[in-house]
């Protein structure tokens, strides 16, 4: 779900520097825009640059873990500390824990709380805790919609050195983001579009069944400001 990388601080530098020198990661010279709450598209300035990784951003996941030994096909249902080493519970071998110096718990904060909750020796972790406990969520609608390969579908007046469009809504009823996806793509077979609805529009549809029609209502509010987007290939998802 990480729609890019920016150095917003030491630890991403460091990550996207490696990812360079890896060639995993190169730059997105992306045109940006914002779009306005009544729907009127304009230039937005982006100082600061987008990587993005060829391959999918998991290829940088599988370039960190290249020396490691990975178990998958297995549940942790619980995590304490002993001693000095960190013991994971397996769902079904509670008893037979994976024992661990470090770990990295990449999953959303509520889901991790759990994780620790009600274990013994917890003491060190409670500030952590307190910090997850206040981590909030916004809901969001997401449109991924493909296109014939030669239908052209960058906006008008767009840089001819841009490599692709992105589209800033917030403040749009409906619309929260928006990006030309298959641009970060050396070669991309067909063009892609992939959309986030606010976060509101979402909420106003938590138990809406049908969402393809909730997609093409999200790619009709977007084809008014970048043009007719209509002919796609694909679906809605939360």
């Amino acid at each position: 779900g990480c729609r890019f990388l920016q150095p917003l601080g030491p630890l991403e530098t460091a990550l996207i520097q490696r990812g360079l020198a890896a060639g995993q990661l190169q730059p997105w010279p992306v045109a940006v825009y914002q779009l306005s709450k009544v729907g009127a598209l304009s230039p937005a300035p982006s100082p600061i640059p987008y990587w993005v990784a060829p391959a999918g951003l998991n290829s940088l996941a599988k370039g960190l873990a290249q020396d490691l030994s990975v178990q998958t096909g297995g549940r942790v249902v619980a995590i304490d500390r002993r001693a000095q080493a960190w013991q994971l519970h397996l769902e079904g071998e509670l008893n037979t824990p994976l024992q661990s110096r470090a770990v990295v718990v990449a999953i959303p904060a509520p889901q991790a709380a759990d994780l620790f909750q009600g274990r013994d020796d917890q003491e060190a972790l409670r500030p952590w805790l307190r910090d997850l406990a206040t981590v909030e969520f916004d809901p969001v609608i997401t449109v991924m919609a493909g296109y014939s390969p030669d239908q052209d579908i960058n906006l008008p007046g767009q840089a001819p050195a841009a490599n692709g469009w992105m589209v800033l809504a917030d403040p749009h009823p409906q619309l929260g983001w928006a990006a030309l996806d298959s641009s970060k793509r050396p070669c991309p077979t067909y063009p892609a579009v992939v959309i986030h609805s606010s976060a509101s529009f979402a909420t106003t549809h938590l138990d809406t069944v049908d969402l393809d029609a909730l997609g093409g209502q999200l790619l009709t509010q977007l084809a008014d400001a970048l043009g007719a987007l209509a002919r796609v290939l694909g679906g809605a998802g939360r």
